[in-house]
């Protein structure tokens, strides 16, 4: 389903039509022919898709009263789509969005809506890394925030001596409860990303904090170190 923002004529328009998608980057508007995406059934495709079953299962097995809840709570508040304008979720929608962030951080689901407050993001993030002959030795992220949040969620992406816009490579390694202001991912890291790492490559962090008691998360914060070492 394409979204169109009526101006004097169209002012913007993203998604598809047909065999077209609308979309927008720096250079500004464009059109495309449509494509299907590749379906290769990976593992963590697989494990995506039976979250999300899983959380709308959990909506649907809701009782009436307690739908109601979820839509009484929607209704005070916001979000924003793919043409930056602010809509008012439906109950379904708030409660898929944070049970699914619940169910993606490996925390257990909620009936009720907490509050509408997110936590506070990582105040300043700092990617540090080391290899030893060749393998990735340490990996550690380091943050300042003075409270620390409930738990965090730490996306990474491979290695690379090149890209600096990996919006699309980055993936979850690790979710933290009770985090300190200095935490080791490495064995996560190697485990997703493999333990020959070069000298020189940047290590791009992502990290969200997030609040069990409410399935809402933070804005996200990205730091990068350099491996040093030999």
């Amino acid at each position: 389903m394409a979204l169109i923002l009526f101006g004097n004529g169209i002012a913007d328009i993203r998604g598809s039509i047909n065999g077209t998608t609308f979309a927008r980057n720096r250079s500004g508007a464009y059109a495309r022919n449509r494509t299907v995406p590749i379906n290769p059934g990976t593992i963590d495709q697989t494990l995506t898709r039976s979250l999300f079953g899983n959380v709308s299962n959990g909506w649907a097995n809701l009782t009436e009263a307690q739908q109601d809840t979820w839509r009484g709570e929607a209704a005070l508040q916001t979000r924003l789509n793919k043409l930056g304008q602010s809509y008012v979720p439906s109950g379904r929608q708030l409660y898929m969005e944070v049970n699914s962030s619940l169910a993606q951080a490996n925390l257990p689901q909620i009936v009720t809506p907490g509050s509408s407050f997110p936590p506070n993001a990582v105040e300043f993030l700092e990617v540090s890394a080391t290899t030893l002959a060749g393998n990735l030795a340490t990996l550690s992220i380091t943050n300042t925030n003075l409270i620390q949040p409930p738990a965090i969620v730490v996306d990474a992406a491979p290695a690379t001596t090149t890209k600096t816009n990996l919006s699309n490579q980055f993936r979850q390694i690790a979710v933290v409860s009770s985090p300190g202001s200095s935490e080791s991912v490495v064995a996560e890291y190697i485990a997703r990303f493999g333990l020959v790492q070069t000298v020189g490559s940047r290590i791009f962090v992502r990290v969200t904090s997030i609040d069990p008691a409410n399935g809402l998360r933070s804005a996200a914060v990205i730091a990068a170190g350099t491996i040093t070492g030999t």
